[in-house]
């Protein structure tokens, strides 16, 4: 079974997109759908963690300027390496060295959480089974609607904040349930060393 994959309003896509730095100064928390990794490589403490040059910066920042630039013709659906989500982050291991796109894609997993479960090469390298992938997805559509129901209704708050939090927190743990012991053991790896993001 091929993972679903969910399609949002063009207008909230378009502006989420436009505003990748922005989202991106928000830690750990998804707002309405997987992020690419090039958000969290934006975050001053990834660039910090990677030791990032200057050089490898003004790449990352002129690459994302040149997608951005192409949002008409991309198409919008897609996660984990499909449209608009995978083409913003296409340049990256042109310009990351091999051990800091690793780190990268670790410390992604952690800002992004276990909705990540959801893409298919992860879901493909922790050999989730047809029922699993079913559950998560099932799980991850709930997720994303009531985010975006949350987010019509505006988020001006820390209050907003914190019921995002919890929403993914339980999110969270309820994919998490789905998984082995030894398939939670593998998705644990794969995060790597575990890192705060600044508040």
């Amino acid at each position: 079974m091929k993972l679903s994959i969910y399609r949002f309003p063009v207008v909230v896509l378009a502006l989420a997109l436009s505003t990748v730095q922005a989202q991106a100064q928000i830690p750990g928390i998804n707002l309405g759908f997987t992020k690419p990794k090039i958000t969290v490589l934006m975050l001053p403490e990834v660039k910090e963690e990677l030791k990032l040059t200057k050089q490898q910066d003004k790449a990352v920042q002129a690459s994302l300027k040149s997608k951005q630039g192409g949002l008409g013709s991309t198409p919008i659906s897609g996660f984990g390496g499909q449209g608009i989500m995978g083409a913003l982050d296409s340049d990256l291991p042109s310009i990351l060295t091999p051990e800091q796109l690793t780190r990268l894609n670790e410390l992604w997993i952690q800002h992004e959480g276990a909705v990540v479960l959801e893409i298919e090469e992860i879901a493909k390298a922790l050999k989730l089974t047809e029922d699993q992938r079913g559950k998560i997805e099932d799980l991850v559509k709930q997720f994303r609607h009531t985010q975006l129901e949350m987010m019509r209704g505006g988020l001006g708050s820390q209050g907003d904040m914190k019921k995002i939090e919890t929403l993914q927190a339980e999110t969270d743990k309820k994919i998490l349930a789905v998984l082995t012991e030894a398939q939670l053991k593998m998705f644990g790896e794969m995060q790597g060393k575990t890192f705060k993001f600044k508040s």
